[in-house]
């Protein structure tokens, strides 16, 4: 009994656990979030110029054959659908959690 007495008033005067977005396992979430972005990132970029090479070779290759200039044009498309998500997907993001309130 005497152990309750003495415990119960530290509990009380206890500070409240602190699970803010910016703790420990957050922050190292949030990094780890980060750093893996930048390597997607970073592959997104090295496919824009391999398929922007690739699609001269095609332009280039074409010699007026309709079939190869589409799809050296689709491969610009595809390009650029590479660079518009590696510029504008963090920002996305972000307007997607700010909309659920997060």
């Amino acid at each position: 009994m005497a152990v309750l007495f003495t415990v119960f008033p530290v509990i009380g005067h206890a500070a409240p656990l602190d699970l803010s977005p910016r703790d420990g396992v957050t922050k190292i979430a949030e990094t780890a979030a980060g750093n893996f972005w930048d390597f997607v990132k970073g592959i997104l970029w090295v496919a824009v110029a391999v398929v922007l090479i690739l699609a001269a070779f095609y332009f280039l290759g074409a010699g007026g054959d309709s079939r190869r200039i589409e799809k050296g044009r689709n491969m610009i498309i595809l390009a650029v659908v590479f660079a518009a998500i590696a510029l504008y997907a963090p920002d996305i993001v972000g307007l997607i959690r700010h909309m659920l309130g997060g």
